[in-house]
């Protein structure tokens, strides 16, 4: 279940921003080694971008809850690292059951929060800086992150719609269709924070027909081999193999 008040700069859904783009994204704004540094953000705030998209990437956080996230920090998304996982906590005040919740972090997110030494381990987790240095707002994050993803040309297209630039939420989407095709919809719905599971299940019903074949085929393969002389349910034949059959004339 999202929170009251972290979830402001949610985007709409569209398509996915996939790992040759995530690393388009960090290359050509300055936030990898061999790039050039700093061409929307500038040299100082480029590696508090880099921890961010970093994070979203690996988090699925919408951008207000990245935002909110911190140690320690009054009415904010806090990092609970008291129990046997690391864990998400939303105070009572900002959940709409009223009281305290606890929801669970992707392995990849938690190791990147654990880097942090436990003495520097105070104050908001993400601090994303503009050229003058100073720590920016929800709304100001989100135009900067527009820019840095048109400098890096990265598109995406909207449930077959007219493309467009894709945005911060994109990221999330792209985290969402990642843990899909790992997980059940039960548990992808409480890593997401969905209140309905209608939400979760787009992620599995829209999955690429490809992976769906591919497994399809698997299956009747991993059958033919036991099956029994006669029995045909492993007759069919990949697109390849079909080529490779002589046809009567």
């Amino acid at each position: 279940m999202a929170s009251r008040n972290h979830s402001a700069c949610v985007g709409n859904y569209s398509d996915a921003i996939f790992r040759g783009h995530f690393r388009s994204l960090l290359a050509q704004f300055g936030l990898t080694p061999k790039s050039k540094r700093g061409l929307v953000v500038g040299e100082p705030a480029a590696e508090s971008w880099n921890h961010l998209l970093n994070g979203l990437w690996w988090s699925g956080l919408r951008l207000g809850e990245s935002l909110s996230l911190s140690w320690d920090v009054p009415d904010t998304i806090r990092i609970d690292v008291t129990g046997r996982y690391l864990m998400l906590r939303i105070g009572a005040e900002n959940e709409k059951g009223n009281r305290d919740r606890l929801y669970p972090v992707a392995t990849q997110f938690a190791d990147m929060i654990l880097e942090v030494p436990a003495t520097d381990r105070t104050g908001h987790f993400f601090r994303s800086l503009g050229k003058r240095g100073r720590v920016l707002k929800c709304d100001a994050v989100g135009k900067v992150a527009s820019k840095i993803v048109k400098r890096a040309n990265i598109m995406v297209d909207p449930d077959g719609g007219q493309p467009k630039f894709a945005s911060a939420h994109d990221l999330r989407r792209s985290f969402g269709l990642r843990w899909s095709g790992l997980v059940m919809p039960a548990k992808l719905k409480e890593l997401m924070r969905h209140e309905s599971i209608a939400t979760t299940m787009n992620y599995y019903v829209g999955r690429n027909a490809e992976t769906t074949a591919a497994a399809l085929y698997e299956a009747i393969g991993r059958r033919s081999e036991s099956q029994s002389e006669g029995d045909t349910l492993g007759d069919t034949l990949t697109i390849s193999e079909a080529g490779n059959v002589k046809r009567p004339t």
